[in-house]
């Protein structure tokens, strides 16, 4: 997916994917950012860290439910 930067308002780059949808992303997380720069971005899923993420929530649901 591309988004492109169209503006900035406050500590948000105010961004727009080709399907026009608005995206309000925080500008640190894009350095050096200007007005028109368009970013590929990537949604990859990462399945070890879904388990570990699981994982770590199911030992702190035992640990408070114990007895």
């Amino acid at each position: 997916m591309k988004i492109t930067v169209d503006r900035f308002e406050g500590k948000y780059a105010v961004c727009y994917t080709d399907d026009s949808l608005r995206l309000d992303i925080p500008s640190s997380l894009l350095p050096d950012a200007g007005e028109g720069d368009v970013y590929d971005i990537s949604f990859s899923k990462l399945p070890e860290e879904r388990k570990k993420r699981h994982a770590s929530v199911e030992a702190k649901a035992k640990k408070l439910w114990a007895d």
